[in-house]
């Protein structure tokens, strides 16, 4: 069960990284980034349960992105004060997407809300953690998916 759990969040993780975070070639270039982008997960223990670390070196969160499909679709007011972590915390609602286009990959509203799906399911948690201590500009702050698993979820290796 837990296995399938994984692949499934490790499919939905990947993906929106590579769709909503890594930006293009030319745009990596043009702000000094190498070419390729790189997403980078990371295995610690934290009070006996796993945690994994998704992080990748692209764009950011799209905060005012997340504030305009949120108060469009009526989960928020347009003149409703919400802080960077509130608006992080929308990422999980379900048919919220900041992607322009549906594609295979993103677009559709099933993404965050699902990854928080399957780890609860194994009575997990998910949580988005701000990497910088402040916006850079008022569009995007960098960030990394933490996904907390109970400790009945590690693998001893002696």
């Amino acid at each position: 069960e837990v296995a399938q759990v994984m692949k499934n969040v490790f499919t939905h993780s990947f993906r929106n990284a590579m769709d909503h975070g890594i930006e293009t070639a030319t745009e990596r270039i043009a702000q000094g980034k190498l070419e390729q982008g790189t997403i980078t997960l990371d295995v610690s223990e934290e009070d006996g349960r796993v945690v994994l670390t998704l992080a990748d070196d692209g764009r950011g969160l799209a905060l005012r992105k997340l504030k305009d499909k949120a108060t469009a679709q009526g989960v928020v007011y347009a003149n409703e004060e919400l802080s960077d972590r509130e608006l992080a915390d929308l990422v999980f609602q379900s048919g919220l997407s900041t992607a322009a286009d549906v594609s295979d990959i993103s677009g559709r509203g099933v993404g965050m809300d699902a990854i928080r799906k399957f780890v609860e399911q194994i009575g997990g948690e998910v949580e988005i953690r701000f990497t910088e201590t402040s916006t850079r500009d008022a569009d995007y702050r960098r960030f990394e998916s933490r996904i907390i698993l109970p400790a009945a979820c590690a693998v001893k290796v002696a």
